[in-house]
């Protein structure tokens, strides 16, 4: 490339496997495990995982995860593995759900505590 850059195919061998057999990645799949996380994968992205880039210019942590929130941009974190990244999604991905029930369980409490309509309180079977 005469701008010294990367051609896409040179990128693509540059870049380490996806699904890596690090320590570190046997452990980010071992905690998902662990905690029943799924990871979430993607056939879009180049790291095989949903919301996880790959940039080689971050040598020590190329992997970064980042979300859109309320039309913004989080980045959650890098890391030096892909599945490391997508554990963090993953982690991501659970408290939005636990905030989600919560929130539920709120509505639904508020509810059950509203007086209920209908038969005036009689009561008589």
């Amino acid at each position: 490339q005469p701008d010294g850059g990367l051609s896409a195919k040179a990128a693509q061998e540059e870049m380490p496997r996806m699904v890596s057999q690090s320590e570190e990645a046997k452990a980010a799949l071992r905690e998902a495990a662990r905690l029943g996380l799924q990871l979430v994968r993607s056939s879009r992205s180049n790291t095989g995982f949903k919301c996880v880039a790959y940039n080689a210019c971050y040598a020590k942590r190329p992997f970064k995860v980042q979300v859109t929130e309320g039309g913004r941009q989080l980045r959650l974190g890098d890391f030096s593995t892909a599945e490391e990244a997508a554990l963090c999604y993953a982690k991501h991905l659970a408290s939005e759900k636990a905030v989600a029930a919560a929130a539920l369980m709120q509505v639904e409490d508020s509810a059950d505590a509203q007086p209920l309509l209908g038969d005036g309180g009689g009561g008589g079977d």
